[in-house]
C-alpha cells in the first residue's frame, strides 16, 4: 500500500490488509489454486498493490522459481466516504481481479 492509501485506510478505521484478505478471500473461493504460505512452495507468486490517488488494485503474477514477470492486472476501485462501501469496492475490484485472472489462465475452445 502506497503513504496516501495506508493514511485513508487508516483515517476510515480500516485494516491496512483489506485489500489483501479480500483477494485471498477471492482467490480461496475461486479455488482452482492452492494457496502456499511461503513463495518457496509455490509455482506462482502474487504481489498485491493499492494505490492512491488513483485508487487502483494491481496485481502481478511472477513465476516463483525465475522471479520473472508473467503478467500485471489492474482493477480500479470506485471511491466512498464510508467504511463499508470502502469494504465493498475493495471487494467488488478484487473479484474483478479475479475474474481477469480466470480469463488468462483458462484456455480457450479451439
Amino acid at each position: 500500500m502506497d503513504a496516501v492509501s495506508l493514511q485513508s485506510f487508516r483515517r476510515l478505521g480500516l485494516s491496512d490488509n483489506e485489500p489483501y484478505n479480500s483477494f485471498y478471500d477471492a482467490m480461496k473461493d475461486w479455488g482452482h489454486y492452492r494457496l502456499v504460505d511461503s513463495p518457496a512452495d509455490a509455482d506462482l507468486v502474487l504481489t498485491l498493490r493499492f494505490t492512491a490517488p488513483q485508487l487502483r488494485i494491481s496485481f502481478d503474477i511472477l513465476d516463483a522459481k525465475t522471479h520473472f514477470l508473467l503478467w500485471t492486472i489492474t482493477q480500479p476501485v470506485q471511491p466512498a466516504a464510508l467504511k463499508n462501501t470502502w469494504r465493498k469496492n475493495i471487494t467488488a475490484a478484487n473479484a474483478s481481479l479475479v475474474t481477469s485472472f480466470r480469463k488468462l489462465t483458462t484456455p480457450t475452445a479451439p
